[in-house]
């Protein structure tokens, strides 16, 4: 039996069945802050050509990619080598490759500290990357509706916190682990851990290896499902919300049958605006009376995790 829901979004965005949609959204984001949506409006076209520009990328010659290199918290822009990056601190480093870039509206403000690196070479890598920026910019803003919508709260005030679109967007792979290499204790593909921000858009191809730690304790399976894009809440959104939306770990393990292949997910992580102040919304105390988290703002929040993870 499948633990993470699958929700028809096409309701709600047609406004036929609005407020069922978001309850629904509400529900799973309450109990295992993961869901899949389906019928989200990106055409299955424009998922193929992103994953399509993310095998080109990755199969460029390191030095192409290492002259591309992520540099600081502060832009978080860029190429992160295999290795580079630790979710889990308390684990080994991950065995992955990824690549971050962000929205066009950063790049317009010539103050903004995160300006993206194009790889040269590459054509119509730039303006098909931008596009399905663009997409999931368009999709991430119905999902923070919904989420308003379901909290009784101005259905617009997630939107105009995410207005600068300071979203990140990753392209990642997961190479195939030789025969030869024995992996220690503690290596992952991804370790566990939670999202920063405030929802995440997950696109990933059909080798699995996604899973979900449930409130219980238990680890889960949240395998590729054609048609959707799966869904989960961020540690921002917790806050906001002071608990009432959950958000919970997650890994990226390698099962034994996919160990000799590539793995590729697509991450759209929506982040409010930089000084955006994340404090408790009145009447998110129903469920919790006390007041969990001091106010925070985005960005003093998001580069205190990202520089524990580096």
């Amino acid at each position: 039996m499948l633990t993470v829901p699958v929700i028809d979004f096409s309701a709600f965005l047609n406004g036929t069945d609005r407020q069922r949609v978001a309850d629904d959204i509400l529900q799973a984001s309450q109990q295992i802050g993961f869901f899949y949506l389906s019928n989200v409006g990106i055409a299955d076209a424009e998922v193929t050509k992103a994953f399509r520009a993310a095998h080109t990328f990755f199969q460029l010659p390191a030095s192409e990619k290492n002259a591309l290199a992520w540099q600081n918290a502060a832009s978080n822009r860029g190429y992160i080598a295999v290795k580079r990056e630790t979710l889990d601190p308390t684990q080994k480093s991950d065995l992955k490759e990824a690549f971050n870039l962000g929205t066009q509206w950063q790049e317009q403000d010539p103050s903004h500290p995160a300006k993206n690196k194009w790889p040269t070479g590459l054509a119509e890598f730039k303006e098909q990357q931008q596009l399905f920026i663009r997409l999931c910019t368009d999709t991430a803003n119905q999902v923070l509706r919904a989420l308003a919508l379901s909290l009784h709260i101005d259905e617009e005030f997630f939107v105009r916190a995410h207005d600068q679109q300071e979203h990140t967007f990753r392209l990642l792979h997961y190479p195939p682990i030789p025969d030869d290499v024995v992996l220690q204790d503690g290596e992952n593909r991804a370790g566990a851990h939670t999202d920063y921000g405030s929802i995440t858009l997950l696109f990933q191809d059909d080798v699995g290896g996604l899973e979900v730690k449930k409130k219980s304790g238990e680890w889960v399976t949240a395998p590729s499902i054609p048609g959707t894009v799966v869904v989960n809440t961020g540690d921002l959104m917790q806050r906001w919300t002071n608990n009432v939306i959950s958000s919970n770990p997650h890994r990226v393990r390698q099962p034994e049958k996919s160990r000799k292949k590539s793995r590729y997910s697509i991450a759209f992580f929506c982040t409010p605006n930089r000084n955006q102040l994340i404090e408790t919304i009145p009447g998110c105390t129903a469920l919790n009376p006390d007041i969990h988290y001091e106010p925070v703002t985005t960005q003093i929040y998001m580069e205190e995790r990202l520089n524990r993870t580096y």
